[in-house]
Formats: structure tokens, C-alpha cells, sequence
């Protein structure tokens, strides 16, 4: 499992040329309803990512690879 953190260099898994960095961990609301024997959750866990040109992108955390800098 990756445990990414705040300043992490990473990647979005369909960029691979553009590398970011993680500024933020936020809740994000569900758009559809997802059920599970568990309870029914009602946020989502997402990373915001700032990349080299400014831009900020929030990003599912299933879609981030990290970024080996050597």
C-alpha cells in the first residue's frame, strides 16, 4: 500500500510527464450513493496536487503513483 503524504512528489497514473507535489488531503462528497455492509459512506478521500505550471488538480489517490526523483 502507498501511504502518500502532504509534499510527496507524484504522478496522475495518465501523465506520467507531469510530476506534482500533494498540498492537501480533502473530503470530498459522493455523487452517487455507494452501499456496503459496513454503513453507507458519504465522503471520499481525495489528494490535491499543485504540478510545476501552478495548476491545482484534485486527484482520487487509486490514480497517483509516486514520483521517484533520482
Amino acid at each position: 500500500m502507498n501511504k502518500f503524504r502532504i509534499g510527496m512528489p507524484v504522478y496522475h497514473y495518465m501523465q506520467m510527464n507531469k510530476v506534482g507535489v500533494i498540498v492537501a488531503v480533502e473530503d470530498v462528497p459522493l455523487s452517487r450513493m455507494h452501499y456496503s455492509t459496513e454503513g453507507s459512506p458519504s465522503v471520499m478521500r481525495k489528494a490535491r496536487v499543485r504540478y510545476q505550471d501552478g495548476e491545482e488538480v484534485l486527484h482520487s489517490f487509486a490514480d497517483l503513483m509516486r514520483a521517484d526523483l533520482d
